[in-house]
């Protein structure tokens, strides 16, 4: 079984033309799999925001399920709890892409 460089590089050299160029290198980091220092940086980051995200989206809702709110009020929290829970939704799928990649390499 070859890697995805192995393939790719096989496939340049066989479609090989005389005017092959090389690829720029973030390419072959790309395909090397390994996370580059921003991506490490970004998945270190990103589970302090969607725990932070959670306490919000906790707070709110203990807001909402309390007496006395009037029904803008509730409105209101509803709107801020969808946005977070989005919020939420898309930083947990981006922490999952570079999980991946970092317990691969």
């Amino acid at each position: 079984a070859q890697s995805r460089r192995e393939t790719f590089m096989q496939q340049r050299m066989d479609s090989r033309s005389e005017h092959y160029q090389r690829a720029p290198k973030w390419f072959y980091a790309f395909l090397s799999g390994k996370p580059s220092f921003k991506e490490k940086k970004e998945y270190a980051e990103l589970q302090s925001q969607i725990e932070i995200l959670e306490r919000e989206k906790s707070q709110l809702n203990e807001k909402l399920n309390s007496a006395g709110l009037d029904h803008t009020e509730l409105i209101e929290l509803g709107k801020k709890i969808e946005a977070i829970t989005v919020k939420v939704d898309t930083l947990t799928l981006r922490w999952l892409e570079l999980d991946e990649i970092v317990k691969e390499s």
